[in-house]
């Protein structure tokens, strides 16, 4: 199940005040650092996120926890605007997205990359500014192995994958072959590959 649209808008509310990928990234940090927290204390996340406290109380809470932690001023905008809106129990769900949301913002393409076994740090590079070159744009790549794929890689961006494995190829012929028996005809190429 996908983020909620509410959780998506406080994540790209906080993305819109950072300035930087080094705050970014410093920001994202102490949020999961106080997610841990919430996960390690169930007295703090009753206090936090159900109505036993007041908003004084909450807010006087995360002061407490400030005073320890040290986090920079806009993660604890951040979180008192949570506090303050009752939100404190979307926290994870906004941590999820926010990876996502901050790489479209930056205008940058996230892709996945499966291959059948780990690829080195230079095929790495390769592809990637291949696939910069290809798309014109900035390019974010996970790296997976998926050892179904038999030799070769699959590359997935957002719902559409660009399949260029062994076993693709295998499926591709056999819905051919399936296809010719039953009189559909298969003119689809085994080698065929979409463009990106």
């Amino acid at each position: 199940m996908g983020a909620s649209s509410l959780s998506k808008r406080y994540a790209l509310g906080l993305i819109k005040a950072l300035k930087s990928e080094a705050e970014y990234t410093s920001v994202k940090a102490q949020l999961r650092d106080f997610m841990r927290i919430l996960d390690a204390s169930h007295e703090f996340r009753v206090g936090l996120v159900t109505p036993v406290l007041s908003r004084e109380q909450k807010m006087e809470l995360l002061a407490v926890l400030n005073r320890e932690a040290g986090f920079a001023q806009k993660t604890m905008n951040f979180l008192s605007a949570l506090v303050d809106e009752n939100r404190m129990d979307r926290l994870r769900e906004i941590l999820e997205v926010m990876d996502d949301l901050w790489l479209e913002s930056r205008g940058t393409v996230k892709m996945l990359v499966s291959s059948a076994i780990p690829m080195d740090d230079t095929l790495q590079a390769r592809l990637k500014t291949k696939l910069e070159k290809a798309l014109e744009k900035p390019v974010h790549l996970d790296f997976t192995v998926d050892h179904d794929l038999i030799a070769g890689i699959r590359i997935q961006r957002g719902s559409v994958a660009y399949d260029l494995s062994v076993a693709g190829n295998l499926r591709k012929l056999y819905r051919r072959i399936v296809d010719a028996e039953s009189g559909d005809g298969g003119s689809t190429p085994v080698n065929s590959r979409q463009e990106l």
